[in-house]
Parts: structure tokens; C-alpha cells; sequence
């Protein structure tokens, strides 16, 4: 199905991105890296590789939002919100609002700053009925994931948010209006590959349970944590007969040279299943992630709603 897939771990800055790459060698994979962004870049073009790219980053918006706005601007899904960015009315919606009353659906984004903010003022400025309405269904905690992940609109601290907005404008936009496709808006995996890039989004904390990690590293950003867990690694590794190059070979057996170097080959891992079809790309039951939410590549559990959790 895919010749090359590809793992980004993501930030706002370039200097802590980083990817994985691995490319079809006959039945097995032949895994390289890790790539600073300057050297991941070449991987966003196909150059005639069928190419699947993950990015560690939210691909959608909460249908709660979503249907708001359908009802007041008349856009029907994510992938037609993307197109508006940027033009009138959307102009603003990536700047980080400073204050409550900034708050509005077509610039949903707050805090700028974290001091004194409450996620109620970001719950009532937009009208929603509670904060569980502004996460989508693939990043509440779920049986295996005993965490949620983190809200889009909420930018508190490092946030995904603040790395969603640089990824949407800087490179999903661009690819998109060169013909790329976007999982699963664009429908199933199997049906997307082709002679354009395929976009999904990844997550490393699902990641580690795919994985089967007998502990996720906390703190990762702890070499000694990433460490523990290359046991684990290298086991996986093996059962699926992956070729680890020997620069990423010898990155394993060190815990990596940092976290974003660590998730980005976890990610890979994580996806390779999926493209080789020894994982299913989605829940089941899941269908409303089409149009405005979005999905968790290879998350087959649905998320549970749980207000001390969020």
C-alpha cells in the first residue's frame, strides 16, 4: 500500500522536531534516523514513493465546534475550515487571544499567556456547554490510555494547540493545496495511496500502549527513563523483523539523544503497524472523527468522558 512512511514529532519551533523514516525493502522495512527538521523536509514531497506522513499534532476541531461553526458560516468539515484560513473571517483564528472577551468561534485559541487564566473563560466566551465539549473523541483517556490528551483551544503552557496552529498553516495547508489527502477525512487508508503524500495524526502516548511498553518513560525527557524501555524496543523491533540503520540502531541503544527523537521512532513504529495492516487504523464505532474531529492514527479504543480526568 505504502512505499515510505513517515514519523514527525512535532513543535511550534523547528529545533525540537524531529522524524523517523522508514522505507519498503521487500516484505520487511528498512528504518532510518533520526532527522533534524532541516533533514526531515525532503520527506513532505512524494518524488514518486507512495508516502504516508505522521504528525504528532491535532488534525481537526471538536464537533461541538465544528457544528457551530456549520450553523453560522456554512462550512461542513475540517478540510473546508482548513481552505478558509486566512481569509475573511478567519483571518485571526491563529492569533492566541490575551483576554476572555477576545474569545470568539473564529478565534478560538486561549490563553496567550497562562497567568490568571481559567479554562471557564474559554468554555463561556465560546458558549459551550462544558470544557469535555472542547476535546474531540479521540483524546479523551481510554482504557488503555489511562491519561487524556490535551485540548486543542487551551493553550496554557506548552500546548498542542500552539503546535497544531504551526503545522495546520506552515505545512498541512501547503501540502493540501498541492493534493494531498488527509486521513480519515479523505476516507480509509487503503483507498488515499497514491501519487500524493497521505497526512495523519499520530500521538506517542498511544503510541507506547501499541507498543506494548511495560512502563511509558516519565519524565521522558529523562535519558534514564527512555533507557528502560529499550529492552522493549529492541524486542518489537525484532518480532517484526524491522532493519534499524545503524545510526538509529545505536540511538535505541542509548534511550535516544532526546525525547522528540524517542516519539518520533515510537510513532513509526506505531504507524508501521498500521500500514502493514497488523493494527486497525481506527475505532470501529468512530465515524463521527469523518467530517469535523478526526482520529488518533491506530487508536482502535474509544475515548470516555470523565471530567476529573480532563
Amino acid at each position: 500500500m505504502f512505499d515510505r512512511v513517515v514519523a514527525f514529532d512535532w513543535a511550534k519551533s523547528w529545533h525540537g522536531r524531529a522524524a523517523c523514516c522508514a522505507t519498503r525493502d521487500g516484505r520487511a522495512w528498512r528504518l532510518d534516523g533520526p532527522f533534524n527538521w532541516q533533514e526531515a523536509q525532503r520527506f513532505l514531497q512524494n518524488h514518486g514513493v507512495q508516502t504516508l506522513i505522521g504528525f504528532d499534532h491535532p488534525i481537526g476541531v471538536p464537533a461541538w465546534y465544528g457544528e457551530q461553526v456549520a450553523k453560522r458560516f456554512g462550512i461542513l468539515d475540517f478540510p473546508s475550515l482548513l481552505q478558509n484560513l486566512g481569509t475573511d473571517p478567519w483571518q485571526n483564528f491563529n492569533q492566541l487571544c490575551a483576554e476572555p472577551i477576545d474569545i470568539t468561534l473564529t478565534r478560538p485559541f486561549y490563553p496567550a499567556a497562562s497567568r490568571g487564566s481559567r479554562r471557564t473563560e474559554l468554555v463561556e466566551s465560546l458558549g459551550a456547554p462544558d470544557f469535555s465539549a472542547l476535546m474531540r473523541a479521540c483524546e479523551y483517556k481510554t482504557s488503555e490510555r489511562s491519561r487524556p490528551a490535551q485540548s486543542l483551544f487551551w493553550t496554557s503552557g506548552p500546548s498542542v494547540g500552539r503546535a497544531a496552529l504551526a503545522g495546520w498553516y506552515e505545512i498541512i495547508k501547503p501540502m493540501r493545496r498541492a493534493g494531498a489527502k488527509i486521513w480519515p477525512f479523505d476516507g480509509a487508508l487503503a483507498g488515499l495511496a497514491g501519487a500524493k503524500p497521505v497526512i495523519a495524526e499520530i500521538y506517542p502516548a498511544e503510541a507506547y500502549q501499541h507498543l506494548g511498553l511495560p512502563k511509558p518513560p516519565r519524565p521522558k525527557a529523562n535519558p534514564k527513563q527512555r533507557l528502560a524501555v529499550t529492552p522493549a524496543l529492541k524486542e518489537f523491533t525484532a518480532k517484526r523483523n524491522h532493519h534499524l540503520s545503524h545510526e538509529l540502531r545505536a540511538e535505541m541503544m542509548i534511550g535516544f539523544t532526546d525525547d522528540h527523537s524517542f516519539d518520533a521512532f515510537c510513532g513509526l513504529l506505531s504507524m508501521l503497524d498500521v500500514a502493514g495492516g497488523r493494527r486497525n487504523e481506527r475505532a470501529v464505532n468512530s465515524d463521527d472523527c469523518l467530517s469535523w474531529e478526526g482520529w488518533i492514527l491506530g487508536q482502535t479504543s474509544n475515548g470516555k468522558i470523565d471530567d476529573t480526568g480532563l
